[in-house]
Parts: C-alpha cells; structure tokens; sequence
C-alpha cells in the first residue's frame, strides 16, 4: 500500500553545486540592472567584480548567473572617446584593454587592444588570449620601452607568446 508511506523525510529538490572555488562579488556605481532572460547581470559605472585574486573594473560589466563568464568594456562619451576601459588584475599582473571576456572556471580570457607594461617597455596588442598559466598568445602587437603615447619606436610582432615578466617569443 502506497498511500500509507511517508515520504516527507526524503528531499526531492536537487541542489546545484557550485561551480566556482569561491563567491563571485560585484558592485557597480550607477545600476545594476538583471536579465532574467538571459540569466546576466548588468553592472553601469564604475563596476568592479572580484573573484579569489582576481578584480576586473570597467564602466561596463556583464556577469553570466548561470556560468562562470564576465564581459568588461569602456563606454563612450558624446565626443567619442572611451571612457572607463577595463582594469584587469590578478596577482601581480595588470592589464589595461579595451575589451575583454574572462571565464572563472577556466581563467581563460580573450583580450582586445591591450596596453601592459612588460619589464622595462610596454607593449600593446590588437588581440591576445590568456591562457590558465598566465601565458598570452597574441596577434598583432609592439614592443616598445618608450613610454610615449605614440611611441617613437618599436618592434612589431604580427604573432607573440609572452611569459610575463620572463620573455617575449
């Protein structure tokens, strides 16, 4: 007879586990807008998000709720510069690009126009990824140790592996 059976002791409802070693925080100066559609969070102003040794500011940040991805890129003025450009650091690295998208799970990101400083000079970069080591293979880039706005010299790489703080191949 099944009616008579108790079946309130068993729990019925599945628990997701986290994906993530750690809680993911974020603020924003502006708003904070959620879609719920599409499962993300929309931050405006002045965004930060942290996660372990991880923080990622930029005027505009989009954090994926279902999966461990985040978007970051400045936002531009009526006179049409960019304002508020990502500031991507972990460790002891720093990165100032235009865009990037960066997965928690993976710490893999995918960087656009990229400016670093790199030991005594600074390169810049069209695009690069990053790797979960730390490594950034990367695609139209310049070395340079002056730190001119518009350099007067440099070298040119069309394709780079760069080892932070060890070489440049």
């Amino acid at each position: 007879n099944t009616w008579n059976k108790d079946t309130t002791h068993v729990d019925t409802v599945q628990q997701r586990n986290s994906s993530l070693d750690a809680p993911v925080s974020y603020t924003a100066k502006d708003s904070i807008t959620f879609d719920m559609f599409f499962n993300r969070a929309n931050l405006y102003g002045e965004s930060n998000v942290r996660y372990q040794d991880l923080e990622l500011t930029a005027e505009v940040i989009t954090l994926s709720l279902d999966s461990s991805l985040v978007h970051a890129e400045g936002r531009q003025d009526s006179i049409g510069d960019i304002m508020g450009k990502p500031l991507f650091r972990q460790g002891s690295e720093e990165y100032e690009p235009d865009r990037i998208s960066y997965n928690f799970k993976t710490r893999r990101a995918f960087i656009t126009n990229v400016y670093t400083k790199q030991g005594e000079g600074f390169m810049t970069t069209d695009e690069g990824k990053r790797d979960s080591t730390g490594l950034m293979y990367l695609k139209g880039g310049r070395y340079t140790t002056c730190d001119a706005q518009h350099p007067h010299f440099y070298l040119k790489m069309t394709r780079a592996k760069v080892r932070p703080g060890k070489s440049v191949v």
